[in-house]
């Protein structure tokens, strides 16, 4: 039979809700007084038993089919786990919190206006944990203070009326907030709306618990606990989630990236970089519910993080290791941890700037097979010193070959010259000794490398490649030494190799004889810059040396002539050329004694031609 007194079930109103409406309208203070009155099981009623739900249809003439829409039912599901099925999602007690009751200030005034005192309602969103803004009137949630007895927990209308001053005061201090996607998407879920999403294939509470833990550690950092954050930095840590949720595998995937490069540290497990979000799922390793995000995240660390092959990480064994971490790869191979660090540092494996007492910390994370490998490389290296000995050269001369690129380090680091591997070197000795002639001492001009490249004035830089490509003919071995050192090639054949073109100009044995002076006076000429000469190298003996180039030479002889040359072009001695020249009062340039003279021609003009004097006392009166 249907109540004289009865109400209508308001959009998103749950069947608590109008029953708590109903009773007030009827007069009952407590809806516990109702309930036993119309011999209604308040208990079963508030589990969503069905013959209950029948009978409130019946008492207030709403139809089963819509108070079925919003009303929750409390079930059992395999395993144990008890939920609240709402609107077809199922919550558990945490996410459906009716005993925690939340309203919406402007709704609960609106609906006193509209509907009368016995109007306002508790919508089935403000039950749900995870939303907390009124999608309305975009305000925040106001929570109301605990029931207290005899007020029944889901009493909602009594709870309301019980604060309604302060619901009211509410109104006057609101705290305006938009609602997120992730408070959107929930509300519409509820409705049974679709987003299309992949989300829709996971079950409500799943996405709005990740959803909000995720964002907790993306927004707040690891050390932020879901039970110490505000209700507004819950909010956004939802909304923050629930935006990589969305975006599936690549989302969640790249959040976690983000957390994991603002980690406080190079050795930072993931349990220190995620904290309460890896506790929070792996506390949740018996619900299979939560697999698909349990594996997104697992296999994360699995490529993020030096997990060994074997560890367990959230209920499952890795099954290959991906990354390194200094102390993971110190257990996979005996070496020294200095050494280990420079090999790593210098196979790029290190991070920020590099100290000179190099730490672990410095060393991050690196991938597990290429640091293998190029360790392995390493076991049997030798370091500069032996490769030298095994070659048998100085070590000068093994950096100078080093740097042509005929040995080629196994590695080279910031503190180490370098790492040489053995098969490498003995590489070397087969390329120069297999095409060496064995010999027992050196003949003719036969010599070690070395004193050749000295006296032929080149490097060994320049011998090496032509020993290799073939040009340089002949190649010796002494069979009574080991190594490079026994080496040795023909002087003539490197001088021929690099003899460069002729000279472009005049030696200073050419000029002396040209000028018809003594040694001194070309010297002399050369420093005082006289005549310009250049320097250059003897094109066959390499050895450096002057070059008076042709048109210094003719330059000089404009202005200068040398008494050697006068006396030869008029076919006399010098001696009596001179004393011809003093007699008229022209004198040479002033030079030591010791020097050949030289004289300015413009004094001479006019007084030879044609080989002959033209003016001045004969030869004759000169005793010739």
């Amino acid at each position: 039979m249907q109540l004289g007194l009865t109400l209508p079930l308001r959009p998103a109103q749950t069947t608590t809700s109008l029953v708590t409406n109903i009773a007030a309208f009827n007069g009952s203070q407590y809806v516990q007084d109702f309930s036993q009155d119309m011999r209604i099981n308040w208990k079963g009623l508030v589990k969503g038993l069905s013959e209950e739900l029948d009978l409130v249809s019946k008492l207030s003439g709403v139809p089963r089919e819509q108070m079925d829409k919003y009303a929750s039912r409390l079930v059992v599901e395999p395993g144990g786990r008890k939920s609240f099925v709402v609107a077809g999602q199922y919550l558990s007690n945490r996410q459906f919190a009716r005993g925690r009751l939340r309203v919406c200030p402007k709704c609960i005034m609106e609906d006193k206006t509209r509907f009368g005192d016995f109007g306002p309602y508790t919508r089935v969103y403000w039950h749900v944990s995870s939303i907390r803004t009124c999608p309305e009137h975009q305000v925040a949630l106001l929570e109301l203070p605990a029931a207290e007895f005899p007020r029944d927990i889901h009493d909602t209308f009594g709870r309301i009326r019980d604060h309604w001053s302060l619901i009211e005061a509410a109104t006057r201090c609101l705290e305006f907030r938009k609602p997120s996607s992730f408070e959107r998407y929930q509300i519409q879920r509820l409705d049974g709306q679709k987003s299309g999403n992949l989300l829709d294939e996971l079950p409500f509470e799943i996405v709005a618990k990740t959803s909000e833990m995720l964002g907790l550690v993306c927004a707040f950092g690891p050390q932020k606990a879901f039970s110490t954050a505000s209700d507004a930095e819950l909010a956004d840590a939802g909304r923050l989630g629930f935006e990589a949720l969305r975006k599936g595998k690549q989302g969640i995937e790249a959040a976690l990236s983000g957390v994991q490069s603002r980690s406080v540290g190079f050795r930072s497990g993931h349990y220190t970089d995620f904290c309460h979000f890896a506790r929070w799922l792996d506390r949740r390793t018996h619900d299979e519910r939560y697999d698909p995000i349990r594996e997104i995240y697992r296999n994360f660390v699995f490529r993020n993080y030096p997990i060994g092959q074997g560890e367990i990480v959230l209920g499952k064994p890795c099954p290959q290791r991906h990354l390194h971490s200094f102390a993971t790869i110190a257990k996979e191979f005996d070496i020294d941890p200095f050494r280990l660090k420079n090999l790593l540092w210098g196979f790029g494996f290190g991070q920020g700037k590099r100290t000179r007492a190099l730490s672990s910390c410095e060393i991050g994370y690196f991938p597990a097979a290429e640091s293998e490998a190029k360790i392995r490389e390493m076991l049997d290296v030798v370091d500069r010193v032996e490769a030298a000995r095994h070659l048998n050269i100085n070590r000068s001369l093994f950096d100078r070959l080093r740097k042509i690129g005929v040995i080629q380090p196994a590695a080279t680091f910031e503190g180490l010259k370098g790492l040489y591997q053995p098969e490498h070197l003995d590489e070397v000795l087969a390329h120069f000794l297999d095409r060496a002639e064995p010999i027992d001492d050196l003949v003719g001009t036969q010599m070690d490398i070395g004193v050749a490249c000295n006296k032929a004035k080149v490097t060994i830089e320049q011998v090496i490649p032509m020993i290799f490509d073939g040009r340089l003919k002949w190649l010796g071995k002494r069979r009574s030494i080991d190594g490079l050192a026994a080496l040795a090639v023909d002087l003539e054949e490197i001088l021929d190799l690099f003899e460069g073109p002729p000279l472009q100009g005049y030696t200073k044995q050419e000029l002396k004889r040209l000028l018809r002076v003594n040694d001194p006076t070309i010297t002399l000429l050369i420093q005082e810059e006289y005549i310009r000469a250049q320097k250059t190298r003897h094109p066959r003996s390499r050895r450096p040396m002057s070059v008076v180039p042709h048109e210094a030479y003719d330059a000089f002889l404009k202005r200068y002539v040398t008494l050697g040359i006068l006396a030869h072009q008029i076919g006399t001695q010098a001696k009596h050329v001179s004393s011809r020249l003093e007699k008229l009062s022209i004198d040479p340039i002033q030079m030591a004694p010791r020097f050949s003279k030289i004289y300015e021609r413009e004094k001479l003009d006019g007084l030879i031609e044609r080989d002959r004097w033209t003016s001045g006392p004969p030869l004759q009166m000169e005793g010739c």
